[in-house]
């Protein structure tokens, strides 16, 4: 098994066949390091002989899993076995890579360790194995519309393997809130809340902009009561206490596990091997192999420059979207096209070009999620980036004015932010902020978050308001600030309309600014298939053997503008279901 799930409390031992650093000269002991991962602290003890790096354990990290793991599996095994600090990017792990190589790196420093020597120790790459593999269904991509499809496909007797191009599994889903948006669900009759199927329907119909296909969303509506049932079964903590209302709907029916994606995708890996599902990282597909009949019968794919064939009886594509291509975006979502992309890296539009190739129809509309974010390395499951999504207030342009009523959803601010033209924006704190609850269920101290902000440098702090507006340049910023104070103070926002009781006044300094731009957190349109996730191309005939399901074919469920948190997993991993159903009907029909 390639894949491999470590805990967040690692202990890798000194590998067999650990090469020295020539002279290099440690005072032994254990030492105690520390970094800044992805989602806060993390921490480590290296333990070194006079002249090697015998073990390092992991000690305090609240780093995902599947994400945080896979980073430390790689970086540790890499120092340990090259004895080395030159440890390359874990793609799609970037930041808990870096969390936990800095940590390392200030241990050793402790035990008087050229760092400088210990970096310029080059690391091979690595290389993989030539080999063919046989089996009944191969998805390409595991995330959460690939990972379910698998599972489904397994119950229903194929013998499935997951080709995944990252070191980690998980795609979008892993980093995101994993909201299931149901309407009529078990969990909200607990909870007292009176929803229904049919008002889902209608708010499905009401946001559709006259463009998402009615009959998937209608069959959306009916049947994502199914994937909560079969989560909830698998031991995901969905509960009656985290149920939002998301989206411009009134009603709570935006269902959340207390961890989020970090707690989902494990559970669904953990189905997926126990039924048999073999998950394949680090080995991109690169085509689709066509027989001459022009059914679709396997994958070429490779493992570190090594060709690996899939020999399959079916495929289904389940690669994300194209949030991470320039090109496509531009051309199929132009709104979107000079954004910072915060999907999953692996989401480059390569499940699409594959498709097209094969023969694929495309539908796209234009749309995409639009979305905010620090920096693409401070997303919004980061402690430095949380503060905009968990405890904002107020937002300012360059110049330091308001530009729109800040608690609109996240949508409909984006098209404000298009619309002021500004290109970077600020959101404004004061030390009275002290809770910050994060889209993905974090709860951290807001104060200390944007004193990482500061430090990383995306924030700017000031004692006053004059003065914050003076070092951040935001030359409007305290008579903003006055006139936001007194809005407060009088009940109406006569600016932008915004309830004042959504609005917190900012009074108490220090104050922070802590910067924002526009982002896209998934991208819609993709390969055109039917409910049943049958690949379809020009004139509607189902390409034999290939399937998709996920981002890479949501391009008939979604308007241009995203209708609500929770919509894009549930299209995924409803879909992704149908897809590993049919495509295993028609793999053990051959």
């Amino acid at each position: 098994m390639k894949r491999k799930l470590i805990s967040s409390f690692l202990c890798l031992s000194a590998l067999a066949g650990m090469t020295m650093t020539a002279g290099a000269a440690y005072t032994e002991g254990t030492y105690t390091g520390t970094g800044t991962g992805h989602n806060g602290p993390v921490s480590v003890e290296v333990t070194v002989s006079a002249d090697a790096i015998e073990d390092i354990q992991v000690t305090e990290s609240a780093e995902s899993a599947c994400i945080g793991d896979v980073a430390a599996e790689h970086v540790i095994a890499d120092v340990l076995t090259y004895q080395s600090l030159d440890v390359d990017t874990v793609s799609g792990c970037t930041i808990s890579r870096m969390g936990f190589l800095t940590a390392i790196t200030d241990a050793l420093s402790q035990a008087g360790a050229d760092i400088d020597a210990l970096k310029a120790v080059e690391i091979p790459e690595k290389t993989g194995e030539e080999r063919t593999i046989d089996t009944d269904v191969v998805v390409i991509g595991a995330g959460g519309a690939g990972l379910t499809a698998a599972i489904q496909a397994a119950y229903d007797g194929a013998k499935v393997v997951v080709l995944e191009k990252l070191p980690r599994v998980g795609g979008s889903t892993v980093t995101s809130s994993a909201m299931l948006v149901v309407g009529g669900s078990k969990l909200q009759e607990e909870a007292g809340i009176e929803d229904s199927i049919e008002n889902l329907k209608e708010y499905l119909k009401d946001r559709s902009e006259g463009i998402a296909d009615e009959e998937w969303n209608n069959y959306y509506a009916e049947h994502i009561n199914e994937i909560l049932d079969w989560y909830l079964d698998l031991g995901v903590n969905y509960n009656k206490d985290l149920i939002l209302i998301q989206g411009t709907s009134t009603i709570p029916r935006a269902h959340m596990p207390v961890e989020s994606g970090r707690e989902l995708i494990p559970r669904l890996v953990e189905e997926a091997e126990k039924n048999g599902v073999e998950i394949l990282t680090e080995t991109p597909a690169v085509s689709l192999i066509k027989d001459e009949s022009g059914a679709v019968v396997g994958v070429n794919a490779e493992d570190h420059g090594a060709a690996v064939t899939v020999n399959a009886k079916a495929v289904i594509i389940a690669t994300g979207g194209y949030g991470w291509n320039a090109d496509m975006r531009a051309e199929y979502a132009p709104d979107a096209a000079d954004v910072w992309p915060v999907t999953s890296p692996g989401s480059t539009g390569d499940g699409i070009v594959m498709g097209t190739e094969a023969g694929a129809d495309t539908v796209f509309k234009g749309g995409f999620i639009g979305w905010k974010v620090v920096s693409p390395a401070y997303g919004h499951t980061t402690a430095v980036g949380a503060p905009i999504y968990g405890a904002a207030n107020l937002i300012v342009n360059e110049q330091g004015d308001r530009f729109g009523d800040e608690s609109l959803d996240y949508p409909f601010l984006y098209d404000e932010m298009v619309a002021d033209g500004s290109e970077t924006f600020y959101f404004i704190f004061d030390s009275g902020d002290k809770e910050t609850k994060d889209l993905v269920n974090n709860v951290s101290d807001t104060v200390n978050n944007l004193e990482l902000g500061v430090e990383a440098g995306v924030a700017f702090k000031a004692e006053t308001l004059e003065e914050l507006a003076e070092v951040s340049g935001l030359a409007d910023l305290a008579q903003t600030v006055e006139k936001y104070n007194a809005a407060i103070e009088a009940g109406t926002d006569e600016e932008y309309g915004r309830d004042t009781a959504t609005m917190i006044p900012i009074q108490n300094g220090p104050f922070y600014a802590l910067q924002c731009k526009k982002a896209i957190l998934g991208t819609f349109g993709g390969l055109n298939t039917n409910m049943t996730g049958e690949v379809v191309d020009a004139e509607d005939n189902a390409i034999p053997g290939l399937y998709a399901a996920g981002e890479v074919a949501n391009g008939e469920f979604f308007p241009k503008m995203y209708p609500s948190s929770g919509l894009a997993l549930g299209e995924a991993v409803l879909f992704g279901r149908e897809a590993g159903k049919s495509a295993a009907a028609y793999a053990l029909s051959e």
